[in-house]
């Protein structure tokens, strides 16, 4: 599967790829995460888990703006392009109509203002967080790849689906609604090995190794359809993978996927509210209901 990466896990491999970037000439041995707080150490090592084991990953900021199949919506009944940049700046407009509705719980934004010690962002920087979520959204919606959460952020995006209903407030463009995705034990979730890759050289070394290989192949099913047995499909790959690979057998078993199809946001659905708020004209926007792909990896030691 090909996977975007989500909030605080595509923010931790971003900033991994930057520190080991600024440190190649200076030392042989890429710096690992000294500095990082444990949250983000736990960002890391799942982001670079799931990266290992996908076939590829999106970047938010190369999705192909010449493709008219990735950036159409319909509008009065037109099909209308637009630019990836007039849409991310309808994100950003967005954003600050759901932080004027003051739409979190105080958990939910205690996790927004989690940040990397080296983080170039300024603290508590809430807005920004959420903008970053909502164009991973975009950048999966337009791609058809899967979306991968941390558990906090499925929760940001549980709170953002209640606020849109509850106020009436038009969408951009789609994004998926998690306010079903399971959260417990269940078909649909299952133990991951955690490969606790150190560092982005070592994500890549994982990707070329034979039994990781097989066990990414093994795991491309969870995309493939939305009635598979998730917990069974895990438990097999992980079994196999143990019994040829001593990495993955020595692997913690602390990691939980689970995955959703879940049904996107519709202006439809929503201008049925009677106070729709749409200063921006976004109501008559119409996008495909396919359902999207998201995968959350949780953790049992935090939410987070």
């Amino acid at each position: 599967m090909i996977i975007q990466l989500g909030g605080h896990l595509e923010r931790a491999f971003l900033l991994a790829g930057k520190r080991e970037s600024s440190q190649q000439g200076r030392s042989e041995e890429p710096q690992t995460l000294p500095h990082a707080t444990d949250a983000y150490r736990s960002f890391f090592h799942r982001a670079g888990t799931i990266a290992v084991l996908s076939k590829g990953i999106i970047d938010p900021n190369a999705v192909d703006a010449d493709d008219a199949a990735l950036k159409g919506l319909h509008v009065d009944g037109r099909y209308v392009a637009m630019s990836q940049r007039s849409l991310e700046e309808d994100a950003w407009t967005f954003t600050k109509r759901v932080v004027t509705e003051a739409a979190f719980s105080p958990e939910s934004m205690a996790t927004m203002r989690l940040r990397a010690p080296d983080d170039p962002r300024p603290e508590g920087s809430i807005p920004h967080h959420l903008d970053d979520i909502i164009n991973h959204c975009l950048a999966a919606w337009r791609t058809d790849s899967t979306l991968v959460l941390a558990d906090c952020d499925r929760q940001v995006l549980v709170e953002l689906a209640a606020c849109v209903y509850a106020n009436g407030l038009a969408l951009p463009f789609a994004i998926p609604d998690l306010r079903k995705m399971p959260t417990g034990s269940s078909r649909a979730s299952g133990q991951l090995a955690n490969l606790q890759p150190s560092n982005i050289t070592d994500v890549g070394t994982l990707r070329n190794d034979p039994a990781v290989k097989a066990y990414a192949t093994r795991l491309q099913r969870l995309s493939e359809s939305a009635a598979a047995d998730v917990s069974a499909i895990l438990r097999t790959a992980l079994s196999k993978a143990s019994d040829m690979s001593q990495r993955i057998r020595e692997s913690p078993r602390n990691l939980t996927l689970t995955n959703h199809w879940a049904k996107v946001l519709n202006n439809f659905d929503v201008s049925k509210v009677a106070m729709l708020k749409d200063p921006s004209n976004w109501a008559e926007r119409r996008y495909s209901t396919k359902k999207m792909h998201v995968i959350v990896l949780s953790s049992p030691y935090s939410l987070i």
